[in-house]
């Protein structure tokens, strides 16, 4: 969070939007001296965070830790919007037309400027990610096994 803050203040014509805790972001000091192009929205009602994310340019799907799924990430896709991933093998594989970063601050500014200055094809390749019949096949598949087994633990059914 701290080089996110950091990246917007080096980029004050970049207008931030940050979901999440409010709370938890002024116990970690990251409320104290924001500069006048952030904003922590806190959580916003769905009808809320769906305004939020049609109205921006990109969306940071950033994480720490290798084999995390990001529910960013899938909201950016089902948005058509350009995404800056953080560069691990797994989101690689998920989000293939993302700009990925390794979070530092100058990464962060880099992908940023690159999204900004080329935006339609970004969310052009974003849109055909979500629309490409492969990858709806490849997730269909993936969540096969995940319904057989809800619909085996429902109550009643024949196991």
């Amino acid at each position: 969070m701290r080089n996110v803050i950091e990246a917007a203040r080096l980029l004050p014509d970049y207008d931030f939007k940050i979901t999440g805790l409010k709370s938890r972001a002024a116990q970690q000091g990251f409320m104290d001296a924001l500069p006048s192009n952030v904003t922590f929205t806190g959580f916003l009602p769905v009808h809320a965070y769906d305004a939020l994310l049609a109205q921006a340019s990109g969306i940071l799907c950033l994480t720490t830790m290798d084999g995390v799924l990001l529910s960013a990430g899938g909201e950016a896709v089902g948005a058509g919007k350009p995404m800056i991933v953080s560069d691990f093998p797994l989101l690689r594989s998920l989000f293939g037309s993302a700009c990925f970063v390794d979070n530092s601050v100058a990464g962060l500014m880099d992908a940023c400027q690159t999204i900004a200055g080329d935006y339609a094809r970004f969310a052009a390749q974003t849109a055909h990610l979500r629309d490409s019949e492969e990858r709806n096949q490849r997730w269909l598949s993936q969540a096969a096994p995940i319904r057989q087994f809800l619909v085996a633990s429902e109550p009643g059914s024949q196991l």
